[in-house]
C-alpha cells in the first residue's frame, strides 16, 4: 500500500528497501514503529511497565536487554521500562500516509 504511493520519499524507498527485501521473506518495520511511538505516543494501544537491564559485561548476551516479566521487591522493583506490546495500526498507517505525500 504505501510502497504504491507516487512520491518521490517512497520511490527512494523503494530503492533502497529492495536490497535488504531481496534477501528477505518480510518486511519487518520494528524500528520505524519504535521512532514513531516515541514521536506520537498516541499510537500505543498496549503497553506494560516492567524492570530492564541491559547486559554489558557478559560474552554471548553483551548488549542485550534483559526483561524480569515478575518483577520482585528489591533492586529489581524499579520499573524503568515500558515495553510496547500493541501499536494502533491504523493510525500508523495514516501517519505514514502524511508523512510520505509529496
Amino acid at each position: 500500500m504505501l510502497g504504491k504511493l507516487n512520491s518521490t520519499r517512497i520511490k527512494f524507498l523503494n530503492m533502497a528497501e529492495r536490497i535488504s527485501i531481496t534477501k528477505s521473506t518480510f518486511w519487518s518495520s520494528a524500528d520505524p514503529q519504535a521512532v514513531a511511538t516515541a514521536l506520537w505516543p498516541k499510537l500505543i494501544s498496549k503497553s506494560l511497565l516492567t524492570h530492564a537491564v541491559v547486559e554489558t559485561g557478559g560474552v554471548y548476551a553483551r548488549g542485550a536487554m534483559l526483561v524480569e516479566h515478575f518483577v520482585k521487591s528489591g533492586v529489581s522493583s524499579v520499573r524503568n521500562a515500558h515495553m510496547i506490546q500493541e501499536v494502533n495500526i491504523s493510525y500508523y498507517q495514516q501517519l505514514l500516509l502524511l508523512a510520505f505525500k509529496d
